[in-house]
Parts: C-alpha cells; sequence; structure tokens
C-alpha cells in the first residue's frame, strides 16, 4: 500500500499523427510504503490469549491495620463529597465493606431494611481507619448503601439463573458471599412477586 503525501501534475506534449497533443500525467512527490499487518496472525493471537482483569478489591493494608495505627485523613468538598489524595482509597474501602457479609448482609432486601445496628458498625468500622470531618456519617452511609446495591445487582446478572433450581445454585456463586446470605437471596430472587 502506497500513501500519498503529495500530488504534482506534469504536461507533455506527444505528437500523434500531425497534431500535438497534450497528456497530462500525475506524480507522486513523496510516497511512503506502509505495511498492512497481516490480520490472520493477530486474530490467532487473540484467540489463543485471555484478556486480563484486574480483579476484585480487597483493601487487605487497610482492612490487616490495627485499630490503634495511623489513620487515613480524608477531606470532604463543599459539597459534603471527599476530595484529595486519599479519596481512592477511602471510597474503595467502602466498597469493600459492602461486599461483606459480616457488616452488608445480602439477604437483606433493602438498604432502608438495614438496621441501624449495623449501619453504625459500619461508621465504627469506617472511622476505625480514616479520620472523617464532622458531618460525613450521611454520605458514608451513602456511598455504601450504593455501592452494596450494584453489588447485588451484578451478582444477579453473574450468577442467577431464574430456570435452574436453588439447590443446584448453591455452590455457584462468588467465594465472597456466605452460603447461608446467597441461599435466602436465592429464595427472594424466586419469589414470584419479586419476579414481577
Amino acid at each position: 500500500m502506497f500513501l500519498f503525501v503529495g500530488m504534482a501534475r506534469t504536461k507533455r506534449q506527444k505528437i500523434t499523427g500531425n497534431t500535438l497533443v497534450d497528456q497530462h500525467e500525475d506524480i507522486a512527490e513523496n510516497q511512503i510504503h506502509i505495511e498492512e499487518p497481516n490480520s490472520t496472525d493477530e486474530e490467532n493471537a487473540d484467540e489463543n490469549s485471555q484478556r486480563k482483569t484486574r480483579g476484585p478489591t480487597y483493601m487487605t493494608e487497610i482492612w490487616g491495620k490495627p485499630s490503634s495505627c495511623h489513620r487515613y485523613k480524608v477531606r470532604f468538598d463543599k459539597d459534603g463529597e471527599p476530595v484529595g489524595k486519599n479519596k481512592s482509597k477511602f471510597t474503595e474501602f467502602l466498597g469493600t465493606i459492602a461486599r461483606n457479609g459480616k457488616y452488608a448482609p445480602l439477604d437483606v432486601t433493602d438498604w432502608r431494611e438495614m438496621t441501624n445496628d449495623k449501619k453504625q458498625d459500619m461508621l465504627v468500622l469506617v472511622k476505625e481507619k480514616f479520620r472523617l470531618p464532622p458531618g460525613a456519617d450521611f454520605w458514608t452511609l451513602k456511598s455504601i448503601g450504593k455501592k452494596w446495591r450494584n453489588w447485588k445487582s451484578a451478582l444477579k446478572a453473574k450468577y442467577y439463573n431464574p430456570n435452574e433450581s436453588i439447590e443446584s445454585q448453591i455452590n455457584n456463586r462468588d467465594q465472597r458471599i456466605l452460603k447461608d446470605q446467597w441461599r435466602n437471596l436465592l429464595a427472594y430472587w424466586s419469589l414470584e412477586e419479586t419476579k414481577v
């Protein structure tokens, strides 16, 4: 394949019989040769290798810290949302709480039905690891609630099959899910009123 960067036109005269005929000829000033990749090689490479994914977030460096250790300071802006260098650690840690069945059980049908004791346990845990300004509790619980709902939705999309029995789906679950909570959640999703 050739890529023409610039074109020039030349005029040449040719005598045909007794008449002079003008002929125009396009001449490439700069030609660049480009090799086209062999598509079959790329296709075969894609088929033989699987795409690597990031995997779940565990935040072991924060979960493993004793509560007597240094806490990360989290700043909030005027809208009540976290900002600054520890924002990512903070929000990712909230996600690990939302996916932890001990703190945020999956078999509760609605976040608003989560007991206040459970929500207070979550806040106590967060405050052991992070220094939060006054008034951050509302945003923190709201964020955990949203992450909890998203987690349940992702689990339903990936692991739940309404055409299979609950017993056959018990062992087909994410390793982070407690078996009893998964059984209760499957039973809830299988109810006719829930399907509607």
